[in-house]
């Protein structure tokens, strides 16, 4: 391939990754805006509650666990 050819596709990858990024800027935005804003894993609103408060969760298990001894 010669520098000419290695050029212009150099130049159209340069322009798809521009477009593919601003697609999921645009996907971002319609799903709500904090995807694009707030990239930081878990992404689920479950996992977020699972990891930031564990305190929750281990009270809510706790009380699953006293509900079901008394039966």
């Amino acid at each position: 391939m010669n520098a000419e050819a290695q050029r212009a596709l150099a130049t159209r990858r340069a322009t798809l990754c521009a477009q593919l990024q601003a697609q999921r800027l645009v996907v971002a935005q319609q799903l709500g805006g904090d995807a694009a804003s707030n990239g930081s894993f878990p992404r689920s609103t479950t996992m977020r509650l699972l990891t930031h408060q564990p305190e929750l969760v281990v009270r809510a298990v706790s009380g699953l666990v006293r509900l079901f001894r008394m039966r």
